[in-house]
C-alpha cells in the first residue's frame, strides 16, 4: 500500500486493532501532507506504540 494511503486505511481499520497487536509495516516513503514515515502514522492512528526492527532478504 502507498504511504500515502495508509492513513485512511487506518482509520478504517483503528477500532478493531488492540493496542498490543503487532504491526510489521514494510512501506516505504513518508506521507506527502505531513512528512511522517509509516510507523509514526500508525502510532499516531491507531495508539499502537513503535517498536523499531529490520526486515531484510539477506541471509
Amino acid at each position: 500500500m502507498p504511504a500515502q494511503f495508509l492513513r485512511e486505511s487506518l482509520a478504517a481499520w483503528a477500532p478493531h486493532i488492540r493496542r498490543d497487536t503487532v504491526i510489521v509495516s514494510l512501506i516505504k516513503g513518508i506521507e506527502r501532507e505531513t512528512g511522517l514515515r509509516a510507523s509514526e502514522v500508525i502510532t499516531q492512528v491507531t495508539g499502537v506504540p513503535a517498536h523499531r526492527g529490520k526486515v531484510d532478504g539477506s541471509a
